[in-house]
């Protein structure tokens, strides 16, 4: 290798890692330590043990100088580049920049295809420094194999730098070596592409796997499942996985797991229970997480009879422990039946089974949704005096209890409390408490939350924005309306369909038709379907202000989204138009009504 390509490969890695930029700038003059020029050479007429004159030189912490010596006191002993060198560089202390020097002076020296523990080293280094770059160029630039340990821990590096076509590359790389690594390698990088949720490098890598001849095993088979699971292709990973059980290969009960919930997410019951049945058929019995999919995949869509049967049958077979519980609990809040619920907890609480902090979210959730605020309460309370913390999302909970039933006071409060507990206040909290608000028309309160959101550094959202739109276009603060709306086109929030709505009654209610058929029109554009009755309104509007070849435009427009006048616009039209006798007018109606 030259000198310079190599030298190009230590500046990558210096650029990349930072404490080997910080050493390799260090500057010295040399001949001006006394110390280390003794100690050279004395060493130097000592004889050919270069380990022991590199434990002296290691006294010194100049690294640039260091390996000058390094360097004269290689070109001069044959065994400079042996593998007992690398290792007493390697376990030195902050040994990598005088590594990468020696092994610049290696490589440029001598043909590096015929130093493997040299190369091994290098890339062991550049690898652990995290050096990607400079690593990926060195084994383009050598012909060396790196170690198995080594290759996936540079495998892993590059699937979580986001580099991903470079693995299946590095693959390639090696096979036009004449090197296929083990199985359990090529199984490593599948796994960290599915954690990764990079499934278009799993596709590519699994294909270069059969070009390559490498035969599968049962951890392959599961890595490709999850795949066409992760990709919502549930049919294909049923087919994988029945004829995976046909060859012999039994995937783990975990994928029977994901499988199954991915069925019942997609309702395809079906195929869900073949796959139980499959289970028992090959003596692979369900656990309790198998029939925990089970359940939610009947909550999930509504059949709670089924899950209530599945629960009472696995009581009965001895599955009897918490995680059932809870996973019946969130299934019956989730679907409303706050009663059933209440009954479990108390059967729970008899059987010594302790409910975890979600349990009681969703419990506390329902109890607020059914109106109960003083057994919520309650159990609030409850779950922190049991020690459960409490966090963000379970104050934002309640504080969306108390505004759905009208109770802001009590939501006020539970906000002003947050700070005194050491919870951060997210754009939820404040978004709950403003739409609680002007839920009642206090808009001066949702204003000043809303300045002290901005004023927090947090990003509204639609959801902020729209229900003070609605307030202020109700008391007829247009103006403040719509820089409010000219604030969120700004911060890039897309404004939802209601609030044009609001705007364009506001302004109807004002006469300001003209500019209400704008905002109408603006919605065209902007391919939102806006409400029959906003229709209806700006025609209103229109024909009231004597703007009648208008209001025929906006009715032309209402029936290409097949919405149709009401009886009170129909009248109003043809009141008009034959108040005015325009013929003009009949005509353009006629051609209207014509087209459609």
């Amino acid at each position: 290798m030259a000198r310079a390509g190599l030298s190009w490969i230590i500046r990558r890695s210096i650029c990349q890692n930072p404490k080997l930029s910080r050493n390799l700038t260090k500057e010295s003059n040399e001949g001006n330590n006394p110390k280390m020029s003794r100690n050279l050479t004395k060493e130097s007429n000592e004889g050919n043990n270069v380990v022991e004159k590199l434990h002296v030189l290691f006294e010194e912490k100049d690294f640039t100088e260091i390996a000058k010596r390094v360097v004269k006191i290689a070109e001069t002993n044959p065994q400079s580049d042996s593998p007992e060198v690398f290792h007493e560089l390697l376990n030195q202390r902050d040994s990598e920049p005088l590594l990468l020097q020696y092994s610049n002076w290696l490589s440029s020296e001598k043909n590096p295809e015929q130093n493997s523990h040299s190369c091994w080293a290098l890339f062991d280094v550049l690898v652990r420094a995290k050096a990607l770059d400079a690593a990926k160029e060195f084994l383009n630039c050598t012909n060396f194999i790196p170690r198995e340990w080594s290759l996936c821990i540079y495998i892993e590096s590059l699937i979580k730098a986001g580099l991903v076509d470079d693995v299946t590359v590095t693959f390639r790389l090696l096979k036009s070596r004449q090197y296929c690594p083990p199985l359990k390698v090529w199984n490593k990088a599948l796994n960290w592409l599915l954690r990764a949720g990079r499934t278009d490098g799993i596709w590519e890598l699994y294909g270069e796997m059969m070009e390559s001849g490498v035969g599968v095993n049962v951890g392959t088979v599961e890595y490709i499942i999850c795949a066409f699971c992760a990709e919502g292709k549930v049919s294909e990973g049923y087919q994988l996985l029945r004829q995976a059980v046909e060859d012999g290969n039994m995937p783990s009960k975990s994928v029977f797991n994901k499988m199954i919930s991915a069925h019942y997410k997609d309702k395809k019951y079906a195929k869900a229970a073949s796959l139980l049945h499959l289970m028992v058929e090959k003596n692979h019995l369900p656990d309790v997480y198998t029939y925990n999919a089970v359940l939610n995949g009947f909550f999930r869509n509504g059949n709670y009879a089924q899950g209530f049967q599945v629960f009472y049958d696995l009581r009965e077979r001895g599955y009897d422990d918490a995680l059932l519980y809870k996973t019946m609990i969130h299934g019956l809040c989730r679907n409303g039946l706050l009663h059933e619920a209440k009954r479990l907890w108390d059967e729970m609480g008899q059987k010594g089974f302790d409910p975890d902090e979600y349990t009681y979210i969703a419990l506390i959730h329902q109890t607020l949704k059914n109106g109960d605020v003083k057994e919520a309460k309650k159990l609030y309370e409850e779950m922190v005096r049991r020690g459960y913390k409490e966090t963000t999302l379970s104050c934002n909970m309640m504080i969306a209890g108390y505004c759905e039933l009208g109770k802001t006071m009590e939501a006020y409060l539970f906000y002003c409390g947050m700070p005194q507990k050491g919870l951060a206040r997210d754009a939820v909290t404040y978004t709950t408490l403003i739409k609680g608000l002007c839920r009642k028309g206090d808009i001066k309160p949702s204003l000043k939350l809303y300045e002290q959101l901005l004023a927090k550094g947090l990003q509204p959202t639609h959801q902020t924005y729209t229900p003070i739109i609605r307030e202020l276009c109700k008391i007829g603060d247009l103006q403040q309306a719509k820089e409010l709306w000219h604030s969120m086109e700004a911060r890039g929030v897309k404004p939802a369909i209601f609030s044009y709505n609001y705007i364009i009654h506001g302004l109807c209610e004002r006469g300001e038709c003209i500019e209400a058929m704008e905002w109408l029109v603006s919605m065209l554009k902007n391919e939102l379907r806006p409400r029959e009755g906003v229709f209806e309104r700006v025609i209103h509007c229109l024909v009231d202000n004597d703007r009648l070849d208008d209001a025929l435009r906006i009715l032309d427009s209402m029936y290409s989204f097949g919405y149709f006048p009401g009886q009170s616009v129909s009248y109003l039209l043809i009141d008009k138009i034959y108040q005015g006798r325009s013929d003009t007018v009949l005509t353009c109606l006629q051609e209207i009504l014509d087209s459609k």
